[in-house]
């Protein structure tokens, strides 16, 4: 079985008018004065039929030039795991795109998602078609009730539809909760947390 894939993907905002507006820029590469690197670390536990699969994943980006930067974001479990690097451009402080290139389990990877922050409001959709893996997407849209609570919606392809939310409960450290269903599957459980860093 080949370990090496090609990953591509392609993140940008395309959230309504509410996006159109100047507001803090979603991606590193926008700001000025900003650390070298940022990302966050991630622990998490899906919960599907009374299984449990502990996953984690790293998410690091940061400038190059001007609206340009890289990212690199990878993941791992038991059963599966992937990365990838490339570089990303920020045309406005609401949109944000990256390309990346890496390996997944079992074969090529792409992978095209849409993301933007405005406010108190944040939206992602992400979309990948893989070769081991076939196609893959998820959704959500999280509102900031607090400034330590949000809150919001989640669809993941195989999972279903639910709530999710998080808390911050203490400087970049944020466990959260999402609850899924109407798949065939059934009912999906995923706990965890995030720690966001800067240097």
């Amino acid at each position: 079985m080949r370990h090496y894939a090609v990953v591509v993907v392609l993140s940008l905002s395309t959230v309504l008018g509410v996006f159109a507006q100047d507001s803090a820029p979603t991606s590193t590469v926008a700001a000025g004065n900003i650390p070298k690197v940022q990302g966050y670390i991630e622990s998490e536990n899906v919960v599907n039929s009374g299984v449990t699969t502990p996953q984690v994943s790293l998410l690091a980006y940061g400038p190059i030039h001007g609206k340009i930067g890289w990212e690199f974001w990878g993941i791992a479990s038991r059963t599966w795991s992937e990365g990838y690097i490339g570089p990303t451009w920020t045309p406005a402080s609401w949109v944000t795109l990256a390309i990346g290139a890496g390996a997944e389990t079992g074969g090529a990877r792409f992978g095209l998602s849409a993301s933007g922050k405005k406010g108190r409001l944040f939206y992602l959709s992400a979309n990948e078609w893989g070769r081991g893996s076939g196609r893959w997407f998820k959704d959500f849209v999280t509102v900031d009730v607090t400034s330590r609570l949000s809150a919001g919606v989640w669809y993941e392809l195989g999972k279903g539809t639910g709530p999710t939310v998080n808390v911050r409960l203490f400087g970049e450290f944020r466990p959260y909760f999402t609850l899924c269903g109407g798949s065939k599957s059934g009912a999906t459980a995923m706990a965890g947390a995030t720690y966001s860093f800067s240097r």
